[in-house]
């Protein structure tokens, strides 16, 4: 499960033809949007950028109005001065927020990595307004990738730690770490330097706080009140410690409270599979949302 180990990502390109949503402010996230067609609501990972779904519309099969959400403090994205207790559930607060704004109708939730626990915490807290989340690579609780039997009070300290380190990290040091996670991520060398240049661009504090919560944060529970169906694209490589049987349950495992669950493996893949395998993660993506 290495590729699963560290989140990492930043810095952007820009669509010109993108329009920002005018009736929608807040100081944690910013949307553009681009299309027409049923919500699809894209959220990106930690330390990432909304332009990691870059070209989604080449390869769906059918056109939607896509929304795609960054979060300031990442990828070059200037963070707020006024720091969330929890991002986590700010960033839940706030995607919710923008759908109610925005009068979305029973939109699909695509989230990666970090975003998957996002779209996860949304679907808990508003079952009755989404339609269908698509979880990218990511679990209801991320500490179960150090001990399957990882509770969130047992895995609160080792959260923290992990935070003080990344915070007490030097340039270089910082630098190391985030090439080396990079490699772990994407089997593509290019996308690694793009993974490299966005953590570089993410704002440190908010990385290490957003880290820790992710780790130590255990959503398995909530996602019981989830009423949509909840498709998982999860990567496979030969260089996992685990089977692809033993890899299946464990994501079984994970999601034993979602009712009505659907599990897809993507085979010859690291973390960010829309990169590594772009055909085969499209093509599993088009079989949901047609």
């Amino acid at each position: 499960m290495k590729t699963l180990l560290l989140v990492v990502a930043v810095f952007a390109m820009m669509f010109p033809s993108f329009g920002r949503t005018a009736e929608f402010n807040s100081s944690l996230i910013s949307v553009t949007t681009r299309g027409s067609g049923p919500d699809l609501v894209l959220i990106h990972g930690l330390a990432s950028s909304s332009k990691v779904w870059s070209g989604i519309e080449d390869h769906l099969n059918t056109a939607h109005r896509l929304h795609f959400i960054d979060i300031n403090g990442f990828a070059g994205n200037k963070a707020s001065d006024a720091r969330s207790e929890s991002y986590l559930l700010a960033m839940r607060d706030e995607v919710v927020r923008y759908m109610e704004t925005q009068g979305l109708d029973e939109p699909t939730l695509l989230g990666h990595s970090m975003g998957g626990l996002v779209s996860l915490l949304v679907g808990s807290a508003s079952p009755e307004s989404i339609g269908r989340i698509v979880v990218v690579d990511s679990l209801p609780f991320h500490g179960l990738m150090l001990d399957p039997n990882a509770t969130a009070e047992k895995m609160k300290p080792i959260a923290e730690q992990i935070e003080q380190k990344i915070l007490k990290m030097n340039e270089s040091q910082f630098e190391a770490q985030a090439k080396r996670s990079a490699a772990m991520l994407t089997k593509s060398d290019d996308k690694a330097e793009l993974l490299l240049e966005w953590s570089r661009a993410s704002d440190r504090d908010v990385y290490a706080q957003v880290m820790r919560e992710v780790m130590a944060y255990d959503g398995r529970e909530e996602i019981a009140d989830i009423e949509c169906p909840v498709t998982v694209i999860y990567a496979f490589d030969e260089e996992m410690p685990l089977s692809e049987e033993r890899l299946h349950q464990f994501y079984q495992d994970a999601y034993a409270q979602v009712d009505d669950l659907g599990l897809v493996q993507v085979d010859d893949s690291f973390h960010f599979v829309m990169w590594d395998q772009p055909q085969a993660f499209y093509a599993r993506l088009n079989e949901v949302l047609d």
